[in-house]
């Protein structure tokens, strides 16, 4: 590991000589910020990411019709106005005028229709196509039963329209998330064979705030200030480097060094930097971590095995000991800060699971009786290469193997190959999470239908979709809420996912640093207000 991180750390040392040159953000003196990713982001086409570090440069790079400003609430982005008619169903947008490409071409209603039809397309294989099947058309679309001219997103000149099935409340922040950014039609169709949009810094252009200007894949990825963006006076920062490194130890470090303007806090570390002056600041970020089990795996294709497995899990310790931050005990999928009908769709519905080490000898034991065997085999199960990652999969195994007596091997890897591995359902358990994409439980709820794109348990209940179907027309609020309620009490009844904790975050910045935006849902981390100085 030393070896690997030692050209970087010579980079680093020669790029802090040169910002020593020319120091503080005075007049006409570049803006340089600096942050850690810890992964290389796997691919940065809009319409096909799925990752939360790949939609961390999008919501740099790109913007949609609509933003989120630092409350959270939804203000005009590439769409100066909307309107909003037909009880909820038909939403109008106007352009906002002299908004361009970074290669100069004007920013239209006809790349927005373009996008969305784009990630609707059989042929695109978008894992999130179905996040746009609220618009008409959009889900028959998708599944080649109808074509894309059918689907509800029309542009006419300066305006597009886009109509529903039926209202939905939380659409406006659907229109802000990463699959409906415009696409430039004619620079796609313009990129030469060999070359994919989204995998190079040279096979994208850009309408947002930043381009991408270099990208040296597994070390860093560096942004610059668009010039064209409407909006340009208003951005600060005139370079953001995203280092890759994955190791928090080697991260903290460059912090220190000043090679890093925020960073995040690990627990085991949190007494030590705030020691050393460093403001802790602390926010949910609206995940929920848990192990996905592939239900094809004749083992853990087994409800009571999977009963165990989660059972034997001490969460109250998992956060206190290996998370060591906010972050709290997940007996339930939905996190909490989500709305439910009066308060939070978390404390409406309660804790569904348990941590009970005897019950978990109980079921393994009735699991093992059902598949006719008397010595339960090696369970594998994917993780990442972060350190954080490995400690966390390790507690998890220490725990199987004291209350269960199973062996358990830990194949960790880079966040791209696991995410390879998860999409072609190529494992038996696999470490992940997912964060939230808008402010609704549906956010959470509606993964686990039949055959959808970030289902890889191979699960499915046609009650539990009969339950997300509903809920997704449903116009009583009171209906449409406890059809989510029995849709995740069906999901933790048949616990094709574990959880183990909804996570929190702690970080901390550098003195000279203000106006870093840190949120569950909106792009995070979001620097559009971010100042150096």
């Amino acid at each position: 590991m030393l070896k690997k991180l030692l050209p970087l750390s010579l980079a680093l040392v020669a790029l802090a000589l040169i910002l020593s040159a020319c120091p503080g953000a005075s007049k006409g003196t570049a803006v340089n910020f600096n942050l850690n990713q810890g992964n290389e982001p796997p691919q940065l086409d809009p319409q096909i990411s799925t990752d939360t570090t790949s939609f961390a440069i999008i919501n740099g790079v790109f913007e949609g019709l609509v933003r989120f400003d630092q409350e959270g609430n939804l203000i005009p982005g590439m769409a100066e106005k909307w309107d909003i008619t037909d009880g909820g169903k038909v939403y109008t947008f106007k352009m906002r005028k002299g908004a361009k490409w970074s290669n100069g071409d004007p920013v239209t209603a006809a790349d927005f229709e373009y996008g969305i039809k784009r990630a609707l397309d059989p042929e695109t294989a978008s894992e999130y196509s179905y996040i746009l099947y609220d618009i008409v058309g959009a889900a028959e679309a998708n599944g080649g039963e109808a074509g894309l001219d059918q689907v509800g997103v029309k542009a006419e000149g300066d305006k597009l329209t886009i109509t529903l099935n039926t209202p939905v409340p939380y659409f406006g922040s659907i229109l802000a998330f990463g699959t409906c950014m415009p696409a430039n039609q004619k620079f796609i169709e313009s990129l030469p064979e060999g070359k994919v949009y989204g995998a190079d810094a040279d096979t994208m252009v850009y309408n947002g705030p930043w381009t991408i200007t270099s990208w040296t894949h597994d070390d860093k990825l560096i942004m610059s200030k668009n010039k064209s963006y409407w909006n340009a006076k208003a951005i600060k920062l005139d370079t953001i480097t995203n280092f890759m490194v994955p190791d928090s130890s080697a991260s903290i470090s460059m912090f220190y060094n000043g090679d890093l303007d925020i960073q995040g806090v690990p627990g085991n570390r949190r007494e030590e930097m705030a020691g050393k002056g460093y403001p802790i600041f602390n926010y949910s970020d609206g995940s929920c971590f848990y192990l996905e089990c592939n239900v094809s795996d004749k083992i853990v294709g087994n409800l009571k095995i999977r009963q165990a497995l989660s059972a034997a899990i001490d969460r109250d310790s998992f956060v206190k000991n290996v998370i060591k931050d906010a972050s709290l005990p997940a007996r339930a999928f939905v996190p909490p800060f989500l709305p439910g009908l009066k308060k939070d769709f978390r404390s409406e519905v309660g804790d569904l699971i348990s941590d009970d080490p005897a019950k978990a000898k109980e079921l393994l034991a009735e699991g093992m009786k059902e598949l006719g065997i008397s010595k339960m085999p090696k369970i594998v199960m994917l993780s990442g290469d972060t350190d954080v990652a490995k400690d966390q999969a390790a507690a998890v195994q220490e725990m199987w193997r004291k209350n269960l007596g199973i062996d358990c091997t830990i194949e960790s890897m880079p966040f791209k190959a696991r995410l390879q591995r998860m999409t072609a359902k190529d494992f038996q358990v696999v470490f992940a999470g997912w964060g939230p994409d808008y402010n609704d439980p549906m956010t959470f709820i509606d993964i686990w239908i039949t055959n959808g794109q970030n289902n890889h348990t191979y699960w499915s209940n046609a009650t539990y979709d009969d339950l997300v179907a509903k809920a997704k027309v449903e116009l009583d609020p009171t209906v449409r809420m406890k059809a989510m309620y029995d849709a995740e009490r069906l999901l933790m009844a048949e616990m094709p996912i574990i959880p183990t904790y909804f996570r929190a975050r702690d970080w901390t910045q550098q003195s000279n640093v203000s106006g870093v935006v840190r949120r569950a849902v909106g792009g995070d981390p979001d620097l559009y207000w971010t100042e150096k100085k």
